[in-house]
């Protein structure tokens, strides 16, 4: 029997998230309203936007939330649900399930969100906010957020989630609460603004009307006043001790006096005394199934049938549910149920108490019908809830490697390592390499290498033999752990030793072991990629395309389409790489993970570039911001980052896009990529430039060590360096200095040996120094010779960032390409000149106009922070930076990053400078 879901059954979910967390308790007639605790919550103008409900378990918090997420819904409203337990307390699980319960609000938030997280469960929380609140405040409806028993979330990044979420929720939505502790939250603020409303133990304790309610309504017991005010006194309200009351007074033949004097106290001793008193009294046949049934977690008919051995567990379980005995449906159709946690506890205690084996049986059972199902998580914590390790170990050993390597589901794999004992993870080199393989894309590369290092010894180990192998079995896994740790060497850019590895395991790889094959394929692919040899790259990564088909892999098919294409597009292949694009896109559809959906948006985003379609590229750039933040590879990070900032650019954000630009050069600092760093230093230099930049771009060179009395000039792979170096030197009209460049790089690499976009910067410079040396004609035949290289399938980008050095030979050409048709340089494929001045016309600000200067839009996208607007005022009245230290309580260096801040914002270079402009910006 499945869970009926289908309102969200089309999304894909993580192996391990489990349904019923998501869906809220059905309230049912039998139950006395307490909606007017909440009057004001539910009063219109929704001036409360958090509702916080606090107090003891079995104090009817969760029927409270219940009852007003069915109001709710009646009103037309959407209502999300959250079941919180102690395995929520981790920012992976909480973000999986929070998102999950944000599927009847917006579905294709939940869908988007999931599929990231299943593809790498490493979840920036930070980002995770932005775009929930982004797309939250888009979303038209009103909608209600209920998280139940937030007692288990104590994690300190959870708490800052939470207080940060609730701090800034949008207009349309609104938050409820419940905990059996006061939640570790900055309310504070919240009720200085009037949106928080609390309810708390003394309100939520029932009134002597609501006892009476209660007793009559619902259990059908008329009490005199006096018993009403013995029973209120001994209860003092509690709705649990109520209820088992009213359901040990059904049974009880004396007067009820009798049995209320017989017991005191609200506390758990209470609460046993009662749960015996009612349970002694239940027939044979429902104590039966209470007891064999306890264990589980959630229950539906038919696992209970298996459980009982039996067929009548529906009836049984609606009799129940009619008796009040503390049976919480789970959905709408009456499929699915749990026992309230307090009766729960008591049903297991007695199970335990009385028939240890047979809780051991319920939880086998109960773990081969979730198997069974497809509900493979489940099963696992049902085999270690029932002390059956080796059942889980061989549950995870049978699923983990489909999962991690060909689906890319690392959350799952991650979750489960999370779950089952280090020892019994230790036992299965299945589990060890799969362990491995998702930390590799989870951003945690030394501990993935030192897994798959620890499995290859564990493999070899011939004496101790501590993996069970026989002689062809160590062959296999010794060969699956090397292209493991072939994998994890390509993500942390290790690229000597990755592709060494590949290279030697191609040949020893069985022909048959075709996901191996692709797995290797795109390793070597990637590094030859990583070193620029794309034709290498482009024959490897067909090899892994073939195999991935053959192995029905889309997360290894993808891999090797976007290698592949990005090769072919590097090559003037413009029609294949295109190819290439639309076989990731249909990869990506066909995949959960969101990992193949941001590599399908780089591409497509590159080849729109390419072909100059900007808006286009700005568009698919947004969609993949977020990809540095969790993915590892170098490559791929390094084109969300450069494309994030080139469509800044592209929208006239010059300095918004340098500031994504330095950020993605700390990002690679922390995660310890160097080669990352120098390629977004590269393109922070060639930014400076297209945004008129020259000396910026000078000085950038010198601080990362770029300039060529800082490297090798003539170490292969440095071209594009040079390149920059060269448009430097240019820009700042060091003319003979650009040309003796050129010519030098000319001399040791030759034409032939550059790649295609490198050789139409080339041809451009040299247009550029012919043009600043006056030689306007051979300025113009040597920009031509740029146009037919692009012609041949390079990228319109590259002549495009060149602008403001060409701007004004572009206008040349078209002026005398007009007045001379038949010229020896005429453009006979068309006025690509006009093009690239339209593009330049197409941008937010003119080049033309500004002459080369950087627009003012670092000020204009971001003023300065509270305490820089002080630092700035503390200038303006003469102090010096050790003054400015000793009064806003920093050191020296933090006012100094601060002073380094505040230039950068306001683009300025002096203190003085500073103290002026932002004096024009009104920010003083």
């Amino acid at each position: 029997m499945e869970l009926n879901l289908p309102t969200f059954s089309a999304i894909a979910v993580p192996e391990s998230l489990i349904a019923t967390k998501v869906l809220s308790p059905e309230f049912g007639g039998n139950n006395i309203s307490r909606l007017p605790l909440i009057k004001s919550f539910l009063a219109a103008g929704r001036r409360k936007k958090v509702l916080s409900v606090v107090a003891a378990v079995g104090s009817g918090k969760s029927t409270l939330l219940a009852e007003l997420c069915s109001a709710v819904v009646r009103q037309g409203d959407r209502a999300c649900w959250l079941s919180l337990d102690a395995e929520d307390n981790a920012p992976p699980v909480f973000a999986a399930y929070l998102v999950y319960a944000l599927k009847s609000f917006d579905p294709a938030l939940a869908q988007s969100e999931l599929a990231r997280l299943r593809g790498n469960p490493n979840h920036d929380m930070g980002a995770l906010f932005d775009r929930l609140i982004g797309r939250m405040s888009a979303v038209p409806h009103l909608c209600t957020l209920f998280l139940d028993d937030f007692q288990h979330i104590t994690h300190p990044d959870l708490l800052a989630f939470i207080d940060r979420f609730l701090a800034h929720l949008p207009p349309n939505f609104r938050v409820v609460i419940a905990s059996r502790t006061t939640p570790p939250l900055e309310f504070s603020r919240l009720k200085v603004s009037g949106w928080l409303e609390e309810v708390e133990q003394d309100a939520i304790n029932l009134d002597p009307a609501s006892i009476e309610a209660l007793l009559k309504q619902v259990h059908r017991l008329d009490l005199s006043a006096s018993d009403l005010e013995a029973l209120g006194s001994t209860t003092e309200g509690w709705m649990a001790g109520l209820q088992l009351a009213a359901l040990a007074l059904q049974n009880h033949q004396g007067p009820a006096r009798e049995l209320i004097d017989s017991f005191s106290g609200r506390d758990k001793d209470l609460a046993r005394y009662l749960l015996d008193c009612v349970f002694r009294h239940l027939p044979p046949e429902v104590k039966s199934f209470l007891l064999l049934t306890s264990p589980l977690r959630r229950m539906c008919a038919e696992l209970c049938d298996l459980v009982i051995e039996g067929d009548d567990s529906q009836a049984t379980l609606e009799v129940i549910d009619r008796s009040k005995l503390f049976l919480v449906p789970l959905d709408r159709n009456g499929t699915w149920y749990r026992y309230h946690h307090l009766f729960g506890e008591f049903l297991q205690s007695e199970l335990q108490r009385s028939d240890r084996d047979r809780h051991r049986r319920t939880c086998e059972l109960a773990a081969e019908w979730c198997e069974k199902k497809g509900k493979t998580t489940e099963a696992i914590q049902y085999a270690l809830d029932g002390g059956d390790y080796s059942r889980a170990t061989g549950l995870i050993a049978t699923h983990a490697m489909e999962l991690s390597q060909k689906k890319g589901d690392h959350f799952t794999i991650l979750e489960w390592m999370r779950r089952l004992p280090e020892r019994h993870q230790n036992s299965r080199p299945e589990i060890l390499l799969s362990h491995a393989w998702s930390l590799a894309f989870s951003q945690r590369n030394l501990a993935a290498r030192a897994l798959a290092e620890q499995t290859i010894d564990r493999i070899a180990d011939q004496d101790a033999n501590p993996l069970n192998l026989n002689a062809t079995e160590r062959i296999h896994w010794n060969q699956i752990a090397r292209v493991t740790l072939a994998v994890v060497d390509a993500a942390s850019d290790h690229l000597d030793a990755s592709l060494k590895a590949s290279l030697t395991l191609m040949l020893e790889i069985p022909d048959d072991d075709s996901f191996l094959h692709a797995s290797i394929g795109n390793c070597t692919a990637y590094c030859h990629f990583s070193r620029r040899d794309f034709f290498a790259c482009a024959a490897a990564a067909s090899t892994a395309q073939l195999q991935g088909i053959r192995a029905e892999s889309e997360y290894a098919t993808g891999w090797a389409c976007f290698l592949l294409g990005l090769a072919e597009l590097e090559m003037g292949r413009l029609s294949s790489a295109q190819e290439q694009s639309e076989r990731l896109e249909k990869c990506a559809e066909d995949s959960p993970v969101q990992y193949l959906n941001d590599l399908s948006n780089l591409l497509e985003a590159e080849i729109a570039s390419h072909l100059g379609n900007f808006d286009r590229a700005a568009e698919l750039a947004e969609k993949s911001k977020s990809f540095p933040g969790s993915f590892g590879g170098v490559e791929p990070m390094f084109l969300a980052i450069r494309g994030q900032a080139r469509a800044q650019e592209w929208a006239g954000n010059g300095g918004e896009a340098i500031r994504t630009l330095l950020q993605g050069q700390d990002l690679a600092l922390k995660l310890q990529k160097p080669r990352l760093h120098n390629l977004l230093a590269q393109e922070e230099i060639a930014l400076r430039l297209n945004t008129g930049d020259p000396s910026g771009a000078s000085i950038a060179l010198e601080r990362h060590g770029l300039s060529s009395g800082a490297s090798n000039p003539e170490r292969e792979g440095d071209q594009p360096i040079r390149l920059l170096e060269i448009r430097a030197l240019l820009a700042e009209n060091r003319t003979k200095e650009a040309r003796r460049h050129l010519q030098h790089l000319q001399r040791t690499f030759g034409s032939a040996s550059l790649r295609l976009s490198d050789s139409i910067v080339m041809h451009a410079l040299k247009s550029v120094a012919l043009w600043k040396d006056g030689k306007s004609l051979e300025a113009a035949r040597e920009l031509d010779r740029a146009f037919d290289l692009y012609r041949g399938g390079g990228s319109l980008y590259c002549l495009y960032q060149m602008c403001p050095d060409l701007l004004q030979l572009l206008k040349f050409l078209r002026g005398h390409r007009s007045q001379h048709p038949q010229t020896d340089y005429a453009d006979s494929g068309g006025q690509l000149e006009t093009v690239l001045l339209d593009l330049v016309a197409r941008k937010k600000f003119d080049l033309a106009e500004h002459q080369g200067e950087v627009p003012d839009t670092k000020a204009e996208q971001k003023v300065l922070t509270k305490k820089e607007q002080r630092l700035v005022a503390l200038i303006e009245v003469g102090m010096s930076n050790e003054q400015i230290a000793k009064e806003l309580f920093l050191s020296e260096a933090t006012v100094k990053w601060h002073l380094h801040n505040i230039y950068e914002k306001l683009d300025v270079k002096s203190r003085t400078a500073a103290v002026a402009r932002a004096h024009k910006l009104a920010l003083l």
